[in-house]
């Protein structure tokens, strides 16, 4: 017991000389700190200010820690970005009135990958991607990260679940690929991201089509977050038969009958429905934008404009590729884009397809076709088209926009035609070439075409 006193004292007293030292810094001939020094309140002082010093240290410690968490979980959700959007004449976008502005949220995939494909690549961009793909372990039992769940949430892809298979060409924010989902051995659309000044842009498209969820459309898949070994990738739907322009220009397609055209433009126009309906437009409609199964079932996508062998379909307007012989008359002369200026290109796409993928306005040049769609010089009937469906083509041409129909309408009178052609065909009704007049005279078509 004696012991134990003792050690207080002699601890009290070195106290007290560390204090008196730390003091006599500041004040040596201070009365307070004498006082302070000769009194027995010494013990509770120092408790006091160690006590404070511990809580300055967890305070410090906690807001450190704080920091810390904030900027990992900023980092992981760095393409979770919500962005206003605008109306931009390259993507289906949203219109003005769009409500679609809620963040985006991430919810990982149960994949289990496989090994990656060791298949000869020549394309060097492409060898670059196979070299980073194989130089990367494949991730095995991947984890579903938890967070919080909303009515948008995006699949992350591994990275080492994509092959890349084919380069389609240079989109605006990278290569855009033909790939294939290793795991499900499903072909795909891959978007990267190479250009990081393009992120923004980038983030945009993700906001837009993470809302997008129909059967006729091109729907994002999910998205591979970037590490420092790969880039950031959007994963979309593909079809197999790659897009309905192509399948037109192909030997077999003359077995194509007018019922396959209804078909197919009733999937159009559904898949058109359900976007205007979310308020979006898709502003480059066109027989190269349309995937195409064995089935004949297709899907809406965007990527026609970054293909080398379609060029030609588009007119670089201060910097911008304007598909000048599918837009309406309102797009090329007022920059006016809305569910009318999507019904015009509709029409033809329409003449598309009963062309068998023959390039609107085909011998002209983009100025021309410009000044031939201000002058209300439209598009011929091709052979064998039917009265009626030239009819709607046109009635999709109108000057007015109020007057051409919406896609509902289009329906309505698509299943109708599709309706006649189960009963009587409709193909008796085509138009003779004396009374083609009569249409050129309203409509002021001069094109030279195979009917003349």
């Amino acid at each position: 017991m004696m012991s134990q006193h003792y050690r207080i004292e002699k601890f009290e007293s070195r106290m007290k000389v560390f204090f008196y030292s730390l003091v006599s810094l500041f004040s040596s001939t201070s009365p307070i700190v004498r006082g302070l020094l000769s009194s027995n309140y010494l013990p509770i002082l120092f408790l006091k200010i160690i006590v404070a010093i511990a809580l300055i240290f967890v305070l410090i410690l906690f807001i450190y820690c704080c920091y810390r968490h904030r900027k990992n979980k900023n980092h992981l959700s760095s393409s979770s970005i919500a962005l206003s959007p605008r109306i931009k004449t390259c993507l289906v976008n949203p219109t003005q009135s769009s409500p679609y502005h809620s963040p985006i949220i991430i919810k990982r995939s149960h994949h289990q990958v496989r090994s990656l494909s060791s298949s000869p690549i020549t394309n060097t961009k492409l060898t670059n991607l196979h070299y980073r793909q194989t130089s990367l372990q494949p991730e095995s039992n991947y984890q579903q990260t938890y967070l919080p769940f909303g009515g948008n949430v995006l699949y992350e892809v591994p990275f080492t679940n994509v092959r890349f298979l084919q380069e389609i060409g240079q989109g605006e924010f990278g290569q855009i690929y033909i790939g294939e989902l290793i795991d499900s051995k499903s072909q795909c659309i891959v978007k990267t991201l190479e250009n990081e000044h393009a992120k923004q842009e980038y983030l945009r498209e993700i906001e837009i089509f993470r809302h997008i969820h129909h059967i006729n459309i091109s729907c994002l898949i999910g998205i591979c977050i970037p590490t420092q070994y790969t880039y950031s990738l959007m994963i979309y739907e593909y079809l197999n038969h790659g897009n309905l322009h192509d399948y037109l220009t192909e030997q077999h397609s003359e077995t194509i009958n007018l019922t396959d055209f209804l078909f197919i433009s009733i999937q159009i126009v559904s898949g058109m429905i359900y976007l205007s309906e979310k308020k979006f437009l898709h502003n480059d409609l066109s027989a190269k934008n349309i995937f195409l199964c064995e089935h004949l079932n297709i899907k809406i996508t965007n990527i026609g404009r970054y293909q080398q062998k379609y060029h030609l379909d588009y007119y670089n307007i201060a910097n911008h590729l304007l598909p000048v012989r599918w837009m309406s008359i309102e797009s090329l002369l007022s920059g006016i884009y809305s569910e009318k200026s999507d019904v015009w290109s509709f029409g033809v796409l329409l003449w598309e397809m009963f062309s068998y993928g023959t390039q609107p306005y085909y011998g002209y040049t983009n100025p021309e076709v410009i000044e031939m769609i201000r002058d209300r010089i439209l598009l011929a009937c091709p052979l064998n088209c039917s009265k009626k469906i030239y009819a709607l083509m046109c009635s999709c041409w109108e000057d007015n926009s109020e007057q051409r129909p919406t896609f509902i309408e289009l329906m309505q009178r698509l299943t109708q035609l599709q309706d006649k052609t189960t009963l009587l065909p409709i193909d008796d009704e085509l138009i003779p070439l004396k009374r083609l007049e009569s249409f050129r005279e309203k409509y002021r078509t001069s094109i030279l075409s195979t009917n003349e």
